[in-house]
C-alpha cells in the first residue's frame, strides 16, 4: 500500500498547487495587474453586480418620466426607483424597500407574500374587475333588450322604424369614435397609476380630443339635416336632436369609463352601467305609461341615462384625475387615427343593417328597419357576457 499512498499524496499536492495558481491568476485579473508585475497591496474585494433592472433607476416606463420621491423610508430627496427584477421567479412585481425606523414588522411591506398572490390568482383566474363588470354588462344587456321591446310596443310601426335608424346611427358613431378613446385612456391611466403618477393630464388631453370629435360629428349632422330627417327619421326633428345629444353625452361617458377602469375603480365602472340600464328602462316605462308616441322622446332616452349614471358615481370617486407630469399625444396612442378608423368601420359593419333597410325599403315596407333591429338586438345579446374581458 505504500506506493499507492505516495501517489495519493502527490495527486493532492498537485491539485492544491492548481487551485492556488488559479486563485492567484483570478486575483491579479481583478486587481488589474499584468503578468510579471507584483502586487503592491492587497487587491480590492470584487463585488457581484446587481441584476439588470428593466427600468433605470429614477425612471418609469411612461415616457421616461422621473418617478416621485419616496413616501416612507429612505432619503426623501432621492427619486424612487421602480425596478422590475428579471430574476424574480415568483411572477410578482417586487421592489426593494427599506423599512422606516421604528416600524413594526407587519408595516414594513404592504405587498402580500408571493404564495398568497399566487393563490389569489389561482382562485380567480379572470382579470381584475372582470366578474363585477361582466355582471353589470349582463344587467345592461337585459335592460337594453327590454327598452327596445317597450319602444316597439309603444310606437307605431313606421315610427319605430325611424327609431331603429336613430338607434343604429347612434351606435355606429358613439362606440366607433369614443370606445377607442376609452380603451386608450384606461391604458394610459393604468400605466401612470402603477408608476405613482397622476392621470389628470392624460384625461384632460383625451377630453379635448373627445370634444373635438363630438363637435365635428354634430356639425356634419347639422349640415346634413335634410337627408337625415327626411330619409331616416320620418321628418321628426326631435330624433335628430336625440342624435346630437347622444354625441355630446357619449364623448364624456366613454372618457369617464376609461378613467374609472384605468384607476382600477371597477366597482364604480359597474355601477355606472347598472344605473344607466335601470334609468333607461324606467324612462321607457314612464313614456309607455304616459302614452307617448313620439319616437324622439325614446331617442333622447337612449343617451340621457348615461349622464345620470355618471352623476351618481363620479362625485364619490376621489383622485381618479390627480395632477401629474404633462402628457403628450403619443401617450394616448401612436396610431390613434388608425384605431378610430378601424373601430368606426367595425361598428358600421355591425349596425348598418337597420340604416340600409330604412334607406332601401322605406317606400315598399316601412317596418323593415324595425324588424332588422329586433333581430340584431337578439343576435347580439351574447356579446354582453364577453365585453368585460375586453
Amino acid at each position: 500500500d505504500a506506493p499507492q499512498a505516495v501517489a495519493v499524496r502527490r495527486q493532492q499536492t498537485y491539485s492544491g498547487k492548481l487551485r492556488r495558481h488559479a486563485f492567484a491568476a483570478t486575483t491579479r485579473h481583478l486587481a488589474g495587474v499584468r503578468p510579471g508585475q507584483r502586487l503592491s497591496k492587497a487587491p480590492a474585494t470584487a463585488t457581484i453586480p446587481e441584476p439588470v433592472p428593466v427600468a433605470t433607476a429614477g425612471q418609469n416606463r411612461v415616457s421616461g418620466l422621473a418617478a416621485p420621491p419616496r413616501l416612507a423610508g429612505g432619503d426623501r430627496s432621492s427619486p424612487r426607483c421602480d425596478k422590475l427584477w428579471r430574476d424574480d421567479r415568483s411572477g410578482a412585481v417586487t421592489e426593494p424597500a427599506s423599512p422606516s425606523p421604528g416600524a413594526s414588522p407587519s408595516a414594513v411591506s404592504a405587498t402580500p407574500p408571493a404564495g398568497e398572490a399566487t393563490q389569489a390568482r389561482r382562485s380567480n383566474p379572470l382579470p381584475p374587475g372582470a366578474l363585477v363588470i361582466g355582471m353589470a354588462l349582463a344587467i345592461q344587456g337585459v335592460t337594453t333588450y327590454a327598452f327596445v321591446v317597450i319602444a316597439n310596443h309603444a310606437l307605431a310601426p313606421a315610427t319605430y322604424s325611424a327609431f331603429s335608424a336613430l338607434w343604429a346611427l347612434t351606435f355606429v358613431a358613439a362606440p366607433g369614435l369614443f370606445l377607442p378613446l376609452e380603451q386608450e385612456v384606461g391604458r394610459a391611466a393604468s400605466a401612470r397609476r402603477v408608476a405613482g403618477l397622476g392621470a389628470g393630464p392624460v384625461v384632460r388631453r383625451a377630453l379635448l380630443l373627445g370634444i373635438g370629435i363630438a363637435v365635428a360629428v354634430m356639425a356634419l349632422a347639422a349640415a346634413g339635416e335634410s337627408p337625415l330627417v327626411g330619409t331616416f327619421f320620418n321628418g321628426q326633428g326631435l330624433m335628430l336632436l336625440g342624435f346630437l345629444v347622444a354625441m355630446a353625452v357619449y364623448a364624456v361617458y366613454y372618457l369617464s369609463r376609461g378613467t374609472l377602469a384605468g384607476s382600477a375603480r371597477f366597482g364604480g365602472y359597474a355601477t355606472v352601467l347598472m344605473v344607466e340600464g335601470a334609468v333607461r328602462i324606467a324612462a321607457a316605462l314612464v313614456l309607455l305609461r304616459a302614452g307617448v308616441t313620439n319616437g324622439g322622446a325614446f331617442g333622447l332616452a337612449i343617451s340621457l341615462p348615461c349622464l345620470i349614471g355618471l352623476a351618481v358615481v363620479l362625485p364619490r370617486q376621489r383622485g381618479i384625475a390627480a395632477p401629474g407630469p404633462p402628457a403628450h399625444w403619443s401617450e394616448l396612442s401612436a396610431a390613434l387615427g388608425w384605431l378610430l378608423t378601424g373601430s368606426l368601420l367595425a361598428q358600421a359593419l355591425m349596425n348598418v343593417a337597420p340604416l340600409a333597410g330604412k334607406a332601401l325599403f322605406s317606400n315598399g315596407d316601412p317596418t323593415a328597419a324595425g324588424r332588422i333591429l329586433n333581430g340584431l338586438i337578439v343576435a347580439r345579446i351574447p356579446l354582453f357576457f364577453f365585453q368585460a374581458i375586453q
